[in-house]
């Protein structure tokens, strides 16, 4: 509940223009999907700007997809046990 309404952080305005400066491609990379978003965010009737919440939200979404397709197989132990004996 608090988690999401304190993280709706988004990138400072300038965070873009320093990372499209870098010498390293993976920072450039960065830089441009963050001014891409910004100039998204900005154009009239556009989605919003991606935040934390957003991402988190986002992610969870396609964990829960995952879970529900799956066939889960539970672990109960993961000591080892050599002798293979049970209650050991």
């Amino acid at each position: 509940d608090g988690f999401l309404e304190k993280n709706v952080d988004k990138p400072p305005d300038e965070a873009a223009s320093l990372l499209l400066a870098s010498k390293v491609g993976v920072l450039r990379d960065i830089g441009a999907a963050i001014e891409k978003e910004l100039s998204e965010a900005n154009a009239p009737g556009k989605k919003k700007l991606k935040t934390v919440s957003s991402g988190f939200r986002a992610s969870l979404v396609a964990l829960m997809s995952t879970l529900s397709r799956a066939d889960p197989n539970f672990v109960r132990c993961i000591k080892p046990n050599q002798e293979k004996v049970p209650n050991k």
